[in-house]
């Protein structure tokens, strides 16, 4: 995740867990509004089959997890699977 710049008193970079738990909450809370009868597991497949390593440096794999989430790729993987 980038920076938060100056409007919140930040002035460096934010990332790992505590800025990406936020944001696959965020994604999973949206495919769950729309698809309440959808398991965890089916939600944990398509985040992580949509999720996006381009650009990311293959040198630190341990670095980017599982990729970088794609919100609505996920949701329309969860949508078009199982509601």
């Amino acid at each position: 995740m980038g920076s938060f710049g100056p409007k919140y008193g930040l002035n460096d970079d934010k990332s790992g867990t505590s800025m990406a738990a936020p944001y696959v909450t965020g994604v999973i809370a949206k495919i769950w509004s729309q698809c309440p009868a959808c398991s965890h597991v089916e939600d944990e497949s398509c985040l992580h089959s949509t999720a996006d390593f381009d650009g990311l440096d293959g040198n630190y794999p341990n670095c980017y997890g599982s990729g970088l989430p794609q919100a609505e790729d996920a949701y329309k993987c969860v949508v078009n699977t199982r509601c």
